[in-house]
């Protein structure tokens, strides 16, 4: 009898756990339900940089320094941030660098050219 019983509570907790586990893991929907969405094709052709704008991943200390609120202090962190973790992709990757604030980005945000320089 205690054995019918273990035996059915053990398949009873076997069920829910699949019943949890396929609740928190949907399966994807097939291809053919998601809508293919047209792209453009990618422009691979070099793009000119706007004059004014600072090189940050191939710039030296001098050009850094060209951003506003950007001295050779924090330019040269700027260097030493680039060569230990590689090129900056996206302005925010600046906000690590030891004295750059969310308030000074947005003052040069607009200033930065992230393009990586050509080997």
């Amino acid at each position: 009898m205690i054995r019918r019983v273990c035996g059915w509570a053990l398949a009873v907790l076997c069920a829910a756990g699949l019943l949890i586990s396929l609740a928190a893991h949907p399966r994807p929907l097939p291809e053919a339900v998601y809508p293919v969405a047209s792209r453009p094709p990618l422009d691979l052709s070099p793009v000119s940089r706007p004059s004014g704008s600072v090189d940050v991943n191939g710039g030296d200390a001098e050009e850094l320094s060209r951003l506003p609120r950007i001295g050779e202090s924090i330019s040269a962190l700027i260097l030493a941030e680039r060569e230990a973790h590689g090129f900056f992709h996206y302005p925010e990757d600046l906000l690590v660098v030891r004295g750059i604030g969310q308030a000074t980005l947005d003052g040069f945000r607009d200033d930065l050219d992230l393009s990586t320089p050509a080997p």
